[in-house]
């Protein structure tokens, strides 16, 4: 049941996901033409970022845009929980998606710099941080009241990725007495414990939402 939901979810976007793609391919492309000095983990982090938001934003505002979808889709067998844990699903998949384009960049402009896992859990902790807050705002406060989060996550993501980026890499200075793969396991397991934190919450203000 929640591979149809996440299914649904890629339905409701298949229009963008091609465009989509190509952006993810070709924007760390244009950032390495413009900032080269930032090529790697700023490039990786700011593809990811605007493919699952704007994807993710799409899919809300086409929900909130058609109500009745909603509480058909409630009076269902799929439960409201598992329409909220479709949400998680479609960004991991978009995720890994992002993941493997960048790669691909990788072996295509070494200019980029090399695709390792190291760089994948750091920046998957901090958009898992963002979005660990997003979407139970989303199902807190509804589509109308926060779109205007996504305005200010489009134009300041270039200029608060490298700030972002450099203190971690200053905190990871500070902890190089652990072994990489504890340090990044850790990284790795509070992702997830965020994850489901987020999860959590946003399942209570969903099935707590009057859709009528």
């Amino acid at each position: 049941m929640l591979l149809s939901l996440v299914k649904k979810d890629f339905i409701l976007v298949k229009k963008y996901v091609l465009f989509m793609a190509v952006v993810c391919f070709l924007l760390p492309v244009f950032l390495l033409s413009r900032l080269p000095e930032f090529a790697g983990p700023l490039t990786f982090f700011i593809s990811v970022v605007y493919s699952i938001f704007l994807l993710l934003q799409y899919v809300f505002l086409k929900e909130y845009q058609s109500p009745k979808a909603s509480l058909l889709l409630c009076a269902s067998p799929y439960p409201r929980r598992l329409m909220v844990l479709g949400k998680y699903g479609f960004c991991l998949v978009l995720y890994a998606a992002s993941s493997l384009i960048y790669w691909i960049n990788t072996q295509i402009f070494p200019g980029l710099g090399r695709f390792h896992w190291e760089m994948a859990v750091l920046v998957f902790f901090i958009v898992t941080i963002f979005y660990s807050i997003y979407i139970p705002l989303e199902y807190r406060l509804g589509f109308e009241r926060t779109k205007f989060i996504t305005m200010f996550i489009i134009m300041a993501c270039p200029f608060v990725a490298p700030f972002i980026l450099q203190k971690g890499a200053v905190i990871q200075d500070y902890i190089q007495l652990l072994p990489p793969v504890l340090f990044y396991g850790i990284v790795l397991f509070i992702s997830l414990l965020a994850l489901v934190i987020s999860a959590c919450l946003s399942v209570y203000f969903y099935e707590h939402a009057d859709l009528s």
